[in-house]
């Protein structure tokens, strides 16, 4: 890896940290379960079925069939998630539109919009995202699991045409979480990425595309670039994303075997157990986050619906 890509990947790295307080302190507003004993996937209050059928143009099911939690953002607020970066200075541009309103393409009615600016880059403003917390532990640090995460993840992102990665920048779009009791940091809440799907430059990676700026689908863990891959990166494919339409990201999760990333209906790539731990990574782990949106440092926007987690 480069000086630069280094520099940047330890910046992320940092925030991903800062953001452990601020992520904490969701669990202490009304009406979210501290801890409870077991890994419970349902809302506090089922989402309301949408506008959408069951199956889109292309015949991408869209329906909330058998889903154990969802999100559909008819209520015009993120009150099915957990996190939206209440109080934190550094998440921006998070809003709920209908479509419809601003002449784009609806799925199911209203959408969550995520926008970074460049001044909000300047700012380090660049967390547009939300999580979804699926508690695996009781949190007294004697009593865990055994937690088990398996199951199917997924949202539907709509990304304009003018949607650009810069050199060197990324996006996390979609991604998973591990929050654990730190002995290294005398006991201190922690949460890491463990596995997720990142949008990165095309250009950068060899991929001919539209423009040298266009984004391209990656699967990363979050020591990827000290495992000594090609490229500091995951080996596998990096995939043009789909721009000026609707699409799916979906995450198949295995616990301790793999996790399979697919887009717009087709595999991306697979992320083993044995490259880096798929589930809950740490013995005092607690719970396992999931997240979607538009964390970047790239100025872009993009819209999420439908997403849904279904037991396995």
């Amino acid at each position: 890896m480069t000086g630069v890509r280094l520099k940047i990947r330890n910046r992320v790295r940092a925030r991903f940290r800062r953001q452990v307080a601020a992520c904490v302190l969701v669990a202490t507003l009304p009406g979210v379960p501290l801890l409870v004993p077991h890994l419970e996937l349902l809302p506090v209050d089922p989402p309301e079925p949408g506008r959408a059928g069951a199956v889109d143009a292309r015949g991408f099911d869209t329906s909330f069939t058998k889903v154990t939690w969802g999100s559909n953002f008819e209520r015009g607020n993120f009150s099915e998630w957990d996190w939206w970066g209440q109080g934190d200075w550094t998440y921006t541009g998070l809003s709920v539109i209908d479509p419809a309103d601003r002449g784009l393409p609806g799925l199911s009615g209203r959408a969550a919009r995520f926008e970074v600016t460049d001044s909000d880059i300047d700012a380090e403003r660049l967390n547009s995202k939300l999580y979804k917390y699926f508690h695996t532990g009781t949190g007294d640090r004697v009593n865990w699991g055994p937690p088990d995460v398996s199951g199917t993840y997924r949202a539907w992102y709509y990304l304009p045409t003018e949607y650009s990665v810069r050199s060197g920048g990324w996006t996390t779009p979609f991604q998973f979480k591990d929050q654990y009791w730190s002995r290294e940091r005398g006991g201190s809440e922690q949460s890491d990425p463990v596995w997720y799907l990142a949008f990165e430059n095309a250009s950068d990676h060899g991929v001919p595309g539209s423009r040298p700026d266009a984004p391209v689908a990656i699967v990363r863990h979050w020591e990827d670039w000290t495992r000594g891959y090609p490229d500091s990166v995951y080996p596998g494919p990096r995939v043009l994303v789909p721009l000026g339409r609707w699409f799916e990201i979906r995450a198949d999760v295995f616990q301790g075997d793999r996790v399979e990333f697919y887009m717009d209906g087709k595999l991306v790539n697979v992320g083993r157990h044995n490259d880096f731990p798929v589930g809950n990574r740490h013995p005092l782990s607690f719970t396992w986050i999931f997240g979607v949106g538009n964390y970047t440092n790239s100025p872009s926007w993009a819209l999420v619906d439908q997403a849904a987690v279904t037991r396995r």
